[in-house]
Parts: structure tokens; sequence; C-alpha cells
């Protein structure tokens, strides 16, 4: 079982819209533990290309693909992205957001299984 969560915002926001929509999306990776605490990720896509930093901790992990930079722990959602202090920058300055959440129903529990994926 797993949750998924998103949001797409107009090329032109303010900087309260932006506040309400990332407070919006932490409250829906919230929820949606409901639907899985073995691991959680959340894909952002920026207006410009990105570079990685340095790793947040070792239960997460960061990918970045071009414009995207995603965000992927172990554990249930609440125990390690919304305190991250990347994903609250990303969150203020992107233009979609991907979330999910996931019950380890099927393959191992490891961070390589942790979704989104970068994929290609």
């Amino acid at each position: 079982m797993c949750g998924l969560f998103g949001t797409i915002r107009p090329h032109h926001y303010d900087t309260d819209v932006s506040r309400v929509a990332a407070a919006a999306l932490l409250n829906l990776g919230c929820l949606a533990e409901e639907r899985g605490t073995d691991s959680a990720g959340i894909a952002t896509l920026h207006r410009r290309t990105l570079t990685a930093g340095p790793p947040v901790d070792l239960a997460s992990r960061e990918h970045i693909a071009g414009r995207w930079r995603i965000l992927t722990a172990l554990d249930a959602f609440t125990d390690h992205l919304p305190n991250n202090p990347r994903l609250r920058s990303n969150l203020a300055t992107a233009r979609v957001v991907l979330g999910h959440t996931r019950w380890a129903t099927q393959g191992a529990r490891t961070l390589g299984n942790v979704s989104p994926m970068p994929v290609g």
C-alpha cells in the first residue's frame, strides 16, 4: 500500500502562497502515513538545473536529475522529511511537488526501494 500526494503551482506566486503551499504539502505527507510508514519521499521540480548537496543523514538520500530534486528516507514521513532544511527550501521554490509514502508489502525495506525513484 502506498500514499501519493502532490501539487502544481502557478508560474507566478507570492511568498504567502508559497508558505501556505509548503505547509499544505507537509500536512499531506503526514496524512499519507496512513498508507505507509516504511519509507517516504518527495520530488520537487525547479526552474533551474540543480546540484546535489552533502548527505542529510544516514537514513535519507538525495538524487538530482536535471531540474528535479528527489529526497527519500526510510521510516515514516514525519521521522525525517518535515524537519529537513533542504526540503523546506525546496518546497519554497518548487513548481511541481510529488510525494510518496510506502508500506513494504513487497521488496526489501531499503533506500533503493523508496519512491519517488529516479529513472533514466
